[in-house]
């Protein structure tokens, strides 16, 4: 049977800090456990029940294959914009999952993406060849795995950029389909692509039909290498609940994260996330004129001294 060579948009995202946490001396096994289900029990939820189920629900012609090993997700579609709103929510999603608990209550985590464009093919899962008759197999994606080289860009886009933080790295190929509109209203080479929102039935609320994307261009990573790479900014709002989770949540998390992020090897994940999170809501209130109360500016104030080591 000869092989089509197919492209598609494949992305991978890593559980940050899960190393730290299986190998730790000082935490229990039992606690170490209790800590992972906690991270991918918000994970499945904010992947699959808050994210790919209501998308399809809404827009069947959004095909999305999934594949999931360790503390690591592969997601895959014929579309790059799916890909991008996909992800964008799924960050969103799970960093204010916990918002609600203490983190005694419940382990917080960072995430990282990488989105690249490549050649990837599904074959057979080895561990459904012991489990299954052969038949039945061939034609159900549940049975398949991924392989190629948009899988491996994709770990390396995000794993091997030397870019800390809970970070979404696209690769340029990605949007080279789409208008990247300049944002000059911020302080900060910034652009946005303005898509569908999959999440709303345009034919029903046609007012809300479409979302902002941001996009800022990544020059160089943090060895002082020059790259030609992008991440997409999240969470940025038009108004406060877009996303199910507000302004204040967001902010509140970065600082509850403080005390887990003391070391410095792991610090700077904290900085990297804080400094976008900072960027998303200058948009916020540059781009959309949103006002925000003096509560949210004193949070902002703690949050820009995290992301830049001042208030000014």
């Amino acid at each position: 049977m000869e092989q089509k060579v197919e492209y598609h948009t494949c992305a991978f995202i890593d559980v940050l800090g899960y190393s730290s946490i299986v190998t730790s001396t000082k935490l229990k096994t039992l606690k170490k456990l209790q800590i992972l289900e906690s991270i991918y029990r918000n994970l499945q939820d904010s992947i699959s029940f808050a994210t790919i189920k209501p998308i399809q629900k809404i827009n069947s012609n959004h095909k999305l294959f999934l594949k999931s090993f360790s503390d690591s997700v592969f997601i895959q579609s014929d579309n790059a914009y799916t890909v991008l709103f996909c992800i964008y929510r799924i960050f969103a999603i799970f960093f204010g999952h916990f918002a609600n608990f203490t983190h005694e209550e419940h382990h917080r985590a960072l995430l990282r993406a990488g989105i690249v464009i490549d050649w990837t093919h599904k074959i057979l899962d080895i561990s459904s060849l012991t489990r299954h008759p052969f038949g039945i197999m061939a034609e159900n994606e549940d049975f398949q795995n991924l392989i190629g080289l948009g899988v491996a860009r994709a770990y390396y886009t995000s794993e091997e950029s030397h870019l800390s933080g809970m970070r979404i790295i696209i690769s340029p190929e990605v949007l080279q389909s789409f208008e990247l509109i300049p944002v000059n209203e911020v302080s900060f080479e910034c652009y946005y692509i303005q898509e569908s929102n999959l999440l709303i039935d345009s034919d029903i609320f046609e007012d809300v039909s479409k979302t902002n994307l941001f996009i800022l261009p990544i020059r160089k990573n943090e060895r002082g290498d020059i790259v030609n790479l992008y991440e997409l900014c999240w969470p940025s709002y038009k108004s406060s609940n877009d996303y199910d989770c507000d302004i204040f949540t967001f902010i509140k998390e970065i600082l509850l994260l403080e005390s887990q992020y003391k070391i410095e090897e792991h610090k700077r994940h904290l900085i990297k996330t804080a400094e976008l999170i900072y960027k998303s809501f200058e948009i916020s209130r540059k781009f959309y004129k949103t006002e925000f109360t003096t509560d949210v500016d004193m949070l902002l104030k703690h949050l820009k001294l995290i992301a830049y080591g001042s208030e000014n």
